[in-house]
This record gives C-alpha cells, sequence and structure tokens, in this order.
C-alpha cells in the first residue's frame, strides 16, 4: 500500500448511508487505508448540520435513503458552500442506470462508488478524489494569495497615482508632457497659470508656439524663451527629459519662469557696476573704462569733482535732502561733460570724468581747462530741493593720462590729489596735477601721524586772545587757542593741522586737552585776582557729536576748581543745526551747569530764528568775513546790522571777530556792537603775555 500524502491522510471524511452497515465497513477500510478524521452518520440531516458546522474534504452520500435522500442532501451541501469550487460528493449506490448518474453529475458530484463495495476500486477512487480537492484547494489559496498581492499592489498604484497626481497638481513647477508629434499632452495647474490659459486651450497646441528650444534639444536644464497665447513672452528654465513609450518618443518638461530672477541678476549686475543713489557708473565701471582707453594708446584727461558742503547739508536738513542733492548734481555733471565719455560717481559727493582725446573730442582740441570750468558751474549754481534754495563748493582735479600715469586707478588718484592740492593752495577751483603735489600728500601723512601723538607728548600750547569792550578798551574775557609746537616741524598752523584733526577724529582728544588746559589756566588767573575773567573754548562739530561731552566739562571745571560761571563754549551754527533736538538738549545741559554757549562764525551757516529762539544761548560771534570789509562794504555794514539787531531780540551779547584797524572800531560802534576781538587789540599771545596785557588794561568789575 503506497503511503498517504500528509494533506490526503488528515482529510475530513464524512460518510452518510441509513444502513449503518455500510458506514462501518467503510470506516474500517478507510482506516486501515490510513486516513485518520473519518466520521460516519445514518442520519442526513444530522449529517447536514455537521458539514454546515464545519464543511468535510470528501462526503460518502448514498443516494437512496429515507427522510432526505442523497439528492436533497446534495443541494443542500452547494447551498452551504456557495457554489464554490467542486462538490466534494462521491455517490453510494446500487443503482447503475444512466438516469441517475447523470442527475448525480449534473448536481456536481465528484465520483461514484458502486455496492457492494470493491474495497481496491473505492480507495483508488476515494484517494484521487481527495487529492483532486487538495490540488483545487492549492490553487483556490494560491489564487487568494495572487489576488490579495493584486488588491495590494493596485491600492499602492492608486495610492501612487493620487499622491503623484497631487504632486503634479500642487508643484509649483511648470510641468508639461509632449506626445511623439511635438503637440502638448498635458499640463499642470502651475503651467496654466504661467501661460494664463486654461488646459483646454493647451492641450494639443504645438509645443514650438509654447517655448522657443534650442534645436536638438537633449535630455538637460536649458534656458528658453516662453510664449503665452496672447503673444507676450517670460524667461524659463527648463529640465528636458525624453521618454519612449511603446517604441516612440515622449517628452517631459519641467520648467519655471525666471522673470524675477532674472530681474533680480541684471539688478545686481547693474548694481554692480553703477551707483545706488545716482546710477551713474561706479568705481568699477569708471576704472574698466579707463584701463580700456590705457590699453588702446587713447590720451585723455581725467576730472576729479570734488563737491564741498553736501554733508553739511545732510546733517542740517536730513540726509534725504542730501540724497536727492547728490543725484541732481550728477545729472548736472552729465549735461556738462561736453565731449566727455564717461561720468562716474566715484563715493561719497565725488565724481570723476573721464574724456578720452579721440579724434574732434574736445580734450584733443585742448578744451580740458574749458570742460572743468563747465563741471564746476554746473555744481556751484544754487540747487533747488524740497523748497530749499542750496549752495554747493566745487573743486576740480585733472590729471592726463597717460602722461600722468599708465595705470586707471593712479590717474584717478592723481586727480583727486590735485584737488587735495589746490584746497590747500586756495586755487581758483581748477587745478592740473603736477608731480609736486604727491610730495605736499607726503608731508601731509607724516602731519596726520605726529598729530596722533601730540597731546601725549605734550607738544600742544594754548595761546589766549583778549575779548575786549569796544567802549572802554578793557579786557572782559578772552578765547583759548590751540597751537603746535613739534620738535621737528617747528610752529604748525592751526589752518594745516585742524583740518587733519577733524577728519582723522584726533580733534576729540585736542579738544579734551583745551578743555582741561584752558579751565586750569582760568583758574590761575582767578586766583590771582581776575575772576571776572570768562575763558571761551571751541567745540568741534565732531567734538560736539561725542555723546558725554557734557560729562567731560564738567569733569574740566571740577579738575579745576573753576566756576562754571568763568566758561562759554564756542560752537558753529552749522554743528549746531546737524541734530536740533539734541543740540537743545545739550545746550541746556550747560545752561543749567551756568555755563555760557556763543555761536561762533554766526551768519555762514543755515540756523533760522526759530531755532535760534529754542536753543539757550548768551552770545552771537559776527564771523571776521563780515568784518573784514565793514569799513567801505554796504553789503556787510548790512549783515552786521540784521546780526546785531536779532541779537537784541533775542537778548543775546554780540562779538565782533577779525577787528583790525580803527575803521572797524568805530563801525561797529556805530552799529551798536560792544565787544570784539583782533589783531587792532592783541594777536593771540601765551599765557605770561596775556597776563601782561590783561595788567595793563583794567578789567572791568
Amino acid at each position: 500500500m503506497n503511503a498517504l500524502p500528509d494533506a490526503v491522510r488528515a482529510a475530513r471524511i464524512l460518510i452518510v448511508d441509513d444502513n449503518p452497515v455500510n458506514v462501518a465497513l467503510l470506516e474500517d477500510m478507510l482506516e486501515i487505508e490510513g486516513y485518520d478524521d473519518v466520521t460516519g452518520m445514518t442520519n442526513p440531516v444530522a449529517a447536514v448540520a455537521a458539514f454546515e458546522a464545519q464543511p468535510f474534504d470528501l462526503v460518502l452520500l448514498d443516494i437512496r435513503m429515507p427522510v432526505l435522500d442523497g439528492h436533497a442532501v446534495i443541494q443542500r451541501l452547494r447551498g452551504i458552500l456557495g457554489g464554490e469550487g467542486p462538490l466534494p460528493v462521491i455517490v453510494l449506490t446500487a443503482q447503475t442506470d444512466e438516469e441517475t448518474r447523470m442527475r448525480a453529475l449534473e448536481a456536481g458530484v465528484r465520483d461514484f462508488i458502486t455496492k457492494p463495495f470493491d474495497r481496491a476500486e473505492a480507495m483508488h477512487r476515494i484517494r484521487n478524489t481527495l487529492e483532486v480537492q487538495a490540488l483545487w484547494r492549492e490553487r483556490r489559496d494560491q489564487a487568494k494569495v495572487l489576488e490579495r498581492v493584486v488588491e495590494t499592489r493596485t491600492e499602492e498604484l492608486r495610492v501612487r497615482e493620487a499622491h503623484l497626481s497631487s504632486v503634479l497638481n500642487n508643484a509649483p513647477d511648470i510641468i508639461l508632457t509632449v506626445d511623439p508629434q511635438g503637440r502638448v499632452s498635458e499640463v499642470n495647474p502651475a503651467a496654466e497659470a504661467a501661460f494664463q490659459a486654461p488646459a483646454g486651450d493647451l492641450h494639443g497646441r504645438p509645443l514650438v508656439e509654447l517655448l522657443a528650444l534650442p534645436a536638438r534639444a537633449t535630455d538637460g536644464t536649458v534656458e528658453c524663451s516662453a510664449r503665452r497665447l496672447r503673444g507676450d513672452e517670460f524667461p524659463m528654465e527648463c529640465s528636458i527629459s525624453h521618454m519612449e513609450l511603446e517604441g516612440e518618443t515622449w517628452l517631459v518638461l519641467i520648467g519655471r519662469d525666471v522673470t524675477k530672477r532674472k530681474m533680480a541678476e541684471q539688478e545686481m549686475a547693474f548694481l554692480a557696476r553703477h551707483d545706488p543713489i545716482t546710477e551713474l557708473p561706479n568705481r568699477t565701471a569708471v576704472l574698466s573704462h579707463l584701463r580700456g582707453l590705457l590699453e588702446t594708446d587713447v590720451p585723455g584727461v581725467v576730472f576729479y569733482v570734488a563737491i564741498q558742503g553736501l554733508r553739511r547739508i545732510g546733517d542740517t536738513l536730513g540726509h534725504a535732502v542730501s540724497e536727492k542733492l547728490l543725484r541732481v548734481a550728477g545729472e548736472r555733471l552729465e549735461g556738462a561733460r561736453g565731449g566727455a565719455r564717461m561720468v562716474g560717481a566715484w563715493g561719497g559727493a565725488d565724481f570723476v570724468v573721464v574724456c578720452g582725446e579721440e579724434s574732434g573730442s574736445p580734450c584733443c582740441r585742448g578744451d580740458a581747462a574749458a570742460i572743468a570750468q563747465s563741471l564746476r558751474a554746473a555744481i556751484e549754481d544754487p540747487f533747488r530741493i524740497d523748497g530749499n534754495e542750496l549752495a554747493l563748493d566745487c573743486r576740480v582735479g585733472m590729471a592726463r593720462f597717460p602722461a600722468d600715469g599708465a595705470v586707471a586707478a593712479r590717474v584717478v588718484q592723481r586727480a583727486g590729489l590735485a584737488v587735495f592740492a589746490g584746497r590747500a593752495r586756495a586755487d581758483a577751483g581748477v587745478t592740473l596735477f603736477d608731480p609736486e603735489m604727491e610730495e605736499a600728500v607726503g608731508r601731509r601723512h607724516v602731519l596726520e601721524r605726529e598729530l596722533r601723538h601730540a597731546v601725549e607728548r605734550e607738544e600742544l600750547r594754548l595761546l589766549y586772545q583778549p575779548k575786549i569792550d569796544l567802549g572802554t578798551g578793557c579786557v572782559i574775557g578772552m578765547e583759548a587757542l590751540v597751537r603746535w609746537q613739534h620738535p621737528e616741524l617747528g610752529l604748525v598752523s592751526p589752518a594745516q593741522f585742524i583740518p587733519v584733526a577733524e577728519e582723522t577724529g584726533v580733534i576729540v582728544a585736542i579738544g579734551d586737552w583745551v578743555l582741561r588746559e584752558a579751565c586750569r589756566q582760568a583758574r590761575v588767573w582767578h586766583d590771582a585776582g581776575h575772576k571776572e575773567l570768562v575763558v571761551a573754548v571751541n567745540v568741534s562739530g565732531r567734538q560736539f557729536r561725542v555723546h558725554d561731552l557734557t560729562d567731560r566739562i564738567r569733569a574740566a571745571l571740577a579738575d579745576a576748581g573753576l566756576p562754571p560761571q568763568a566758561l562759554e563754549v564756542e560752537i558753529t551754527e552749522t554743528a549746531v543745526m546737524g541734530d536740533v533736538s539734541d543740540a537743545v538738549r545739550m545746550l541746556n545741559e550747560w545752561h543749567d551747569m551756568g555755563v555760557s554757549v556763543a555761536i561762533d562764525d554766526f551768519g555762514t551757516g543755515y540756523s533760522s530764528l526759530g531755532y535760534l529762539r529754542q536753543l539757550p544761548l548768551t552770545t552771537l560771534k559776527i564771523d571776521q568775513s563780515f568784518v573784514r570789509d565793514l569799513p567801505e562794504g554796504d553789503t556787510d555794514r548790512a549783515v552786521a546790522r540784521t546780526i546785531l539787531q536779532l541779537a537784541e531780540v533775542l537778548d543775546l551779547k554780540v562779538v565782533a571777530e577779525g577787528i583790525e584797524t580803527p575803521a572797524h572800531v568805530d563801525v561797529l560802534k556805530g552799529l551798536g556792537c560792544h565787544l570784539g576781538q583782533g589783531y587792532h587789540y592783541a594777536r593771540p599771545l601765551p599765557p605770561a603775555d596775556f597776563l601782561a596785557f590783561l595788567e595793563a588794561h583794567t578789567v572791568e568789575a
């Protein structure tokens, strides 16, 4: 006997026959054959119930039974199985007629066993049926597994498709698919938005109507011009992919509108070579242009246009006004350049104009000086900005190339050096570079270097110029004036070192020293019995902007033991007008301390009566430029008279500077000015000489 396969041996077999003998016979035969799970039943109704409770792998069913025959049992079993798979039934029958067999086969039975049983035949048929059933179940299980795999894969594909659809619909990039005929097949919403057309208007449209792609575009990223249906174009960066489907080539294009990026790139490129305020070519562009002329052996002239007064206007009226003024200045230079090739913004308030001496150019005709005067006149003509009439000073330096330099930056530097040298020499405003100017610059560098150590090396000295009562000739005070006695350079003029100190910031340290030394010396004279003396100390614009200046003044007074009433601080109206609110705060602090405040060089700045009324002032000083020509100058006399009348309205004292002749004294006294200083009375004096002068003149009680 062949061993039964495990799947067959473990099969659950149900025997249904109303004859117990047949049931027992089959049970014995099956047990001998090796089947493990055999159930025999004589009641067909109970058998159906057992099958319904737990279906069997095979039912050996008698056809002819009372109450419920085999055909009825078959129908019920089929109902229980729901028509799934073959019916696991072998009919047991003594009937051999064809009609019974056909009826059973039509009902779906698997086989027949004829009574009386032939053991070998019966076991063979049972085993074959079970093996077929096992194979069917295996195929069914495989089909179910495959079905589950298909369902899972289908769901994955559905999720992927939904995800892909969501990505395409929400992607910020433009996505187009193009069929083998070169027509648009699919577009996403981003493409609709970019081309400003619905998908229906884009589908089927030739790609060449939408994109100007390079000929024979390969996979990769390209930049191209895209065209909307209404005709306007925009730049697009596009990634191209070729895709083979069923032997045909499709295109997938993923791109984005790069209009903003292109605009930003253009703006960056513009700003890289242009000044942001004036929009003129900047230093980089100027040097590049000049290098081009030098490399092609074209001679010419560089004009360095230095504008003065812009910072003062910015400090007084605000930087918005100064920027507008700078823009208009650039426009004026553009209009005044004549045949010059380029006007560029060099930085700050400086411009550079380049004129190549090509055939027929003004520079070639020798008109460089005329161009320089034209540039200067364009700047010095009054401006009107936001209702303000504004005046600027201008100096122009010239350097020829290649005579004054074969390197672009060197030529411009020398043109700028000509401006500096011309200012130092008080030229008319236009200066041509001279090699000796570089020596002067070297001397200035030495001056700057040495000046940084002047305070610590105790090289500074104070001189005192008396302030005089014009009616009595008595000394009422003095102005402290700093001098620099260098061990090698000798006595350096304030006109030389004060501007350098202002530019470098050393003026703050110098100003602190002057303040302390003047207070100390005044205390010495107070102790000598001259307690009515008031010492005046100048505070520069840069020093005035130091945030703790009030504390420094308070410390200088305390260290010297000098009463605040014996100190007067002189400050220019330009410095005060830089930040009026801050100036009012600081001057009120001084006033509260008892320190007097004088406006120096009054009439040369931009202050107004409204601002002056806010300031706790004690004195106005008439600038010496208005005093110099008083005896003959009607205009200067009118200015002086106006200042005196203004001071009377504001209850201020007036001190006239630069009194050099008796005629000055007479005119000033006639105008009602009672106080003054100048060489007519005394030059600035060392302390010992000042004391002698003081004792020779009775101090007003």
